[in-house]
């Protein structure tokens, strides 16, 4: 990608009921934006790492953002890997000179 760069990191435990996988934004030039970058969150490592739940439901970081598929897998055993595509609107900073937007994703599930 020309104007930025958008990588997830490993999922890590927040508290005993979350577990959370970060991407994020980085501008790699001067020109500002927020509409050109895309990044492919898989989701498997999230529940490997979360381990067994009686449910899951997820929480976000921000919602100005076009997730596909919009509710990504509640169920374990079939993950989702979600496509994240820049922000739905201006709510989101431009980037340019550097700057980064962290965008979070977490699944919320009480043990078995």
């Amino acid at each position: 990608m020309a104007d930025g760069d958008a990588e997830p990191i490993a999922p890590e435990e927040v508290d005993a009921q979350r577990v959370c996988k970060t991407v994020t934004v980085k501008a790699l030039g001067n020109t500002p934006f927020w509409f050109r970058w895309q990044a492919s969150v898989s989701t498997a490592d999230v529940f490997d790492k979360f381990g067994t739940r009686h449910s899951y439901d997820w929480e976000y970081s921000d919602w100005n953002l076009v997730r596909n598929p919009q509710q990504p897998s509640q169920n374990s055993a079939t993950p989702s890997t979600v496509v994240l595509t820049s922000a739905i609107n201006d709510n989101t900073s431009l980037l340019k000179d550097e700057k980064q937007f962290v965008y979070t994703m977490c699944p919320r599930g009480s043990k078995i």
